[in-house]
């Protein structure tokens, strides 16, 4: 069986439903992948729950209730049998509806993430090409490269009007000052948070109707402390999404994304479906998200004597401060962000590109094995466990990444 054929296996399947429960993990990503699939149910008339959540929830054991995991739930082998399953994790659920490029021979961290799978659900439904602007939003937030399935999905987008391909600045904002100071995808070391530093860029280079000057200013104040990862991110190729309540690609995957970990998931599925009753709202949530961010990757501390491992206050922020000290800052092999919640952490674990060892399945093992659960992909993954376990943890994931 291919993709496709998966992909109209599912779509079958919900065609024969009366109502269905939608659940999406509450990055850019996973509420994306939710919306695409509740456009495509409403359009036939069945009716859904769309609910977005930050981890895996309990689901009732009623084989009779169709249930939707949207970004979440391909690790999970005791999932019930009938439980839909749209992702672009290292899968381990064995159900016969269970859509994932892993399954088909393709790098799910590399293409394909739930939201492009999630389109190709919608497609075999019907006639939903004006949802191709909502499945880059999965591509921009996990950082996917525009290839393959994902460049195919772009290409539909472009040749019905729904994406128009530009290139410009990619930092989220609404203005060139909350661009630069809540820059935190990437990351600008020297710049983000600093408001000073940001209105000096801003008065010497930002006002003259040019890029360029301000692409140097920004590579002049950050050269020092980011990565060229970072640099290189900053300009590029732009989505606008024609469809869309917020047209700039990036800035919306920023917005949904931001509300969707700031536990207002809601408010960010109300953006993706289409209604702009709530953006002022959506913009105020994104920026006190962002700051945190920014506040906790200065304020990080290190633990113990594990060099690469961090400790954050709030477990909303550990997936964008380990993205920003892999990707943006100039870091060792290993970065761990781990954020405690009582008697329970968790983890968001990176490892650079060059490494060959799965992280993914290395987590799901280790915390298994901690009375946990874990996984992600082949570079980026998460943990969550005891707290008091949180030493052995981590160094077994050392010992195993050495």
């Amino acid at each position: 069986m291919s993709l496709g054929e998966r992909a109209a296996l599912i779509a079958d399947h919900l065609r024969k439903q009366e109502y269905v429960e939608v659940y999406g993990h509450h990055d850019a990503d996973g509420i994306a992948a939710a919306a695409i699939l509740c456009h495509g149910l409403y359009r036939l008339g069945i009716g859904f729950r769309l609910r977005i959540a930050g981890s895996l929830p309990a689901l009732a054991e009623d084989p009779e209730q169709p249930v939707i995991l949207c970004d979440m739930g391909s690790g999970s082998a005791g999932l019930p049998d009938q439980t839909i399953v749209i992702d672009h994790h290292t899968p381990g659920f064995p159900g016969a509806y269970h859509l994932n490029p892993n399954l088909f021979g393709l790098d799910g961290e590399q293409v394909l993430p739930a939201s492009g799978c999630a389109y190709l659900v919608a497609s075999a439904l019907g006639d939903n090409r004006d949802l191709a602007g909502l499945a880059l939003l999965g591509m921009i937030g996990d950082h996917q490269q525009m290839e393959g399935p994902n460049r195919d999905i772009f290409n539909e987008g472009v040749g019905n009007s729904v994406v128009s391909p530009e290139r410009g600045l990619l930092l989220p904002g609404r203005t060139r000052e909350e661009q630069l100071l809540l820059a935190t995808s990437p990351y600008l070391a020297g710049i983000s948070g600093d408001e000073e530093t940001v209105k000096q860029i801003i008065a010497d280079e930002g006002e003259q109707g040019s890029e360029e000057p301000l692409l140097s200013a920004i590579v002049f104040a950050a050269a020092e402390q980011a990565s060229p990862a970072a640099l290189d991110r900053v300009y590029g190729d732009q989505y606008g999404l024609q469809r869309e309540v917020i047209e700039d690609g990036h800035t919306l995957a920023a917005v949904i994304d931001g509300c969707g970990k700031a536990g207002m998931g809601g408010l960010a599925a109300s953006l993706c479906l289409r209604s702009a009753v709530s953006i002022a709202e959506a913009w105020a949530v994104t920026a006190r998200f962002r700051q945190q961010v920014i506040a906790a990757i200065n304020g990080r501390e290190q633990i113990g004597d594990w060099a690469g491992c961090y400790m954050v206050p709030d477990s909303a922020l550990v997936g964008d401060v380990a993205d920003a000290l892999q990707c943006d800052l100039p870091s060792g092999d290993l970065v761990v962000v781990v954020a405690a919640e009582g008697p329970t952490s968790r983890l968001s674990v990176r490892t650079p590109q060059t490494r060959e060892i799965d992280l993914g399945r290395l987590l799901a093992d280790l915390a298994l094995d901690y009375g946990g659960t874990g996984g992600g992909h082949r570079h980026r993954g998460g943990a969550t466990i005891r707290s008091a376990a949180v030493p052995g943890f981590l160094e077994q994931l050392t010992e195993a990444l050495v």
